[in-house]
């Protein structure tokens, strides 16, 4: 059976260039890989995830996402246990995304680094390379805002607007732009209640 190589490169994280290298059956579902993901991350498979085919993360046509989210994400979206990596006809040098977490926005881009065939002797999926430390999962994002909960960020065209706007950032829903209603302070709270 043939093995995808797939290298994935943790995007949201400008501290230090982390990636990690796996070998995975062509058997497998997306979410399967998503739970590869987790466990060479060492994320804690806590929140919604989303792979985006195209690269891009508002081409929703393109979508695969958690079963447990598939009728929030629209009509488009497809559930990624359904579907196999041999069935999205992945060529080398194909990048994708991978989008876990809908709050923190840990962004991954999967690209396709080679082929190869499933050895007997071998488990799979299977790290085959590694450069860099992973932060602690809550980390990326709180690294970012220890100083000021409120901070928009300058590489986020969303928040921008929404700064032009006098909205503050966690009135929106940052994967599907609606905003949503939640209680003063919430946001901060959890912050907090994440430091302790």
């Amino acid at each position: 059976m043939r093995t995808f190589k797939l290298k994935i490169i943790l995007t949201c994280w400008e501290k230090e260039l982390v990636w990690r290298v796996i070998e995975i059956p062509e058997n497998k579902t997306l979410h399967q890989l998503h739970l590869t993901i987790q466990k060479v991350f060492g994320w804690y498979n806590d929140h919604l995830y989303s792979f985006f085919m195209s690269n891009n993360r508002m081409d929703r046509k393109g979508e695969y996402t958690s079963p447990i989210d598939i009728e929030e994400s629209g009509e488009h979206a497809l559930a990624a246990t359904e579907i196999k990596l041999k069935d999205l006809n992945l060529q080398l040098k194909k990048k994708f995304l991978y989008l876990y977490d809908f709050g923190d926005n840990l962004d991954h881009e999967i690209e396709v680094v080679g082929f190869g065939k499933m050895d007997d002797s071998h488990k799979y999926p299977q790290l085959i390379g590694a450069f860099g430390a992973v932060p602690e999962q809550y980390a990326i994002r709180r690294a970012d805002t220890e100083e000021d909960e409120d901070e928009y960020f300058d590489d986020c065209y969303v928040c921008q607007g929404l700064k032009e706007m006098g909205l503050k950032h966690e009135t929106i829903d940052m994967r599907t732009g609606k905003l949503i209603k939640q209680k003063k302070n919430m946001h901060s709270a959890k912050l907090t209640a994440k430091k302790n």
